[in-house]
């Protein structure tokens, strides 16, 4: 019986090894096809905008806009299609890959219209994608004052967002709500997710602002890291 038992578990450990090596031969793959397609894509980051747009947009028709974040990765096409789900196995290029890309919510318009709009992506533990947002929970990253913007870009104009929320929760489908059937419902919106950031940013908020939301994973316990923040400046291009 103890030799049978052995045997087990040395065969369920060298299953376990093997998977290991299988997984991790997996996300260096997928970091790779990660790695060289944002060597691709920085060629088009010094063009003006709505060229900047333009020209993505022909590698991928499901470009909508561009995201920058001062200080961290975050420096990528945004991408939508007609599910929340396509994008989070597939890159850029449209091929298979569990490090996904950066996309927009399905339900919002890509023009950054909504009250609410939703920008998801994976937080990669090599940095890529959004995996840098988790820099956002130190308090000394809120030291910098140029930290509190980033903006996005699209066709025809340039979006400059405030952060006003920085938190971390188990996932749920609250914040990612983008429809609200009055005002009042809407303020508490803004209300209840102000109130859940871990600092205090004192940034103003109104039922006329409009928000920009994005999500990632914290870790495989399903926790999510969301930030918050509002619309101040939009130019044309």
């Amino acid at each position: 019986m103890k030799k049978k038992t052995k045997q087990f578990l040395t065969g369920l450990a060298i299953v376990m090894i093997l998977f290991s090596g299988c997984q991790l031969i997996k996300h260096i793959k997928d970091t790779f096809a990660i790695r060289k397609t944002e060597t691709l894509l920085e060629e088009y980051k010094q063009k003006i905008p709505n060229e900047k747009i333009r020209q993505v947009k022909e590698k991928n028709k499901d470009v909508v806009g561009w995201i920058h974040m001062n200080d961290t990765n975050i420096d990528y096409p945004i991408v939508q299609t007609d599910n929340n789900d396509y994008y989070l196995t597939h890159d850029f290029n449209k091929q298979k890959n569990k490090a996904g890309w950066i996309y927009m919510d399905f339900r919002n318009q890509m023009d950054f219209s909504n009250r609410n709009t939703i920008l998801y992506g994976h937080g990669r533990i090599d940095g890529t994608m959004f995996g840098t947002l988790k820099q956002l929970l130190k308090k000394d990253w809120w030291e910098k004052k140029s930290h509190l913007y980033f903006t996005t870009e699209s066709m025809n104009k340039k979006i400059t967002w405030e952060i006003f929320s920085v938190y971390t929760m188990k996932a749920e489908s609250y914040y990612l709500s983008t429809y609200f059937s009055n005002t009042d419902r809407y303020k508490t919106f803004l209300r209840t997710i102000k109130n859940r950031s871990f600092f205090s940013f004192n940034v103003p908020l109104n039922t006329k602002d409009q928000i920009l939301t994005l999500s990632t994973c914290k870790n495989e316990r399903e926790e999510r890291i969301v930030v918050h923040a509002k619309k101040i400046k939009e130019e044309s291009l």
